[in-house]
Parts: structure tokens; sequence; C-alpha cells
């Protein structure tokens, strides 16, 4: 049976990355307390932001949806130094490291 119209997706339709739970996960009972409201914050903003960023192209036909999460880079960001402290004794090297290797391996529009 054809779909007429692709799914719209909303903030209570969104998964998060299984990756991304999983750190939350093992980390969690870790992470001091402003932490993990920091990173319960954010989360509550990427699951917010995520929706806008559905991109819809044809595919034989059909048109399919993915999720341009380059324009959520400045959440995850943010997420990422809070794991970098629990994960590095010199988190902002290697952040800038990553970030260093993603501009040169990651090409956008």
């Amino acid at each position: 049976m054809k779909r007429s119209n692709p799914r719209v997706v909303t903030r209570h339709s969104c998964r998060m990355p299984h990756h991304i739970l999983l750190l939350i996960v093992l980390y969690q009972c870790k992470l001091n307390g402003e932490d993990q409201r920091a990173l319960e914050n954010l989360y509550e903003e990427l699951v917010a932001e995520l929706p806008d960023t559905i991109q819809y192209n044809n595919n034989a036909g059909k048109k399919v949806g993915t999720f341009n999460t380059a324009k959520l880079w400045s959440i995850t960001d943010k997420s990422d130094r809070v794991f970098l402290r629990y994960l590095s004794d010199n988190p902002e090297r290697v952040f800038e490291s990553i970030e260093h290797h993603v501009a040169k391996t990651i090409l956008t529009k």
C-alpha cells in the first residue's frame, strides 16, 4: 500500500541515536549533578530541534526523509565537552583535535 504523505515527525516521535543513549546510561552514575542537569537540558533542546532537521529527497521515485544533524552540532558540541571532562585529562585539546578532524573530513553544503 502506498502512502501519499510521508510520516510527520514530532518532538514526541523522535528518538535519540543509540550511541548517545548508551553514553548517557554509562556515565550518568558518575556525572556530578550539575553535569547531569546540563545533559538533560541539552537532550531536551536536541529533541525539540530534531524535527526541524528533516530533509526530504526523492530516492527511486519515493520521498525519503533523513536528518541533517549538522544543524545540531552546536548542541552536541556542548554535550561532547561534558563527556570529555570525564574521559580525558585534557578535554579541550581532545575537543580541538576532534573539531580539526571533522573540519578536514566532513563536506558541507
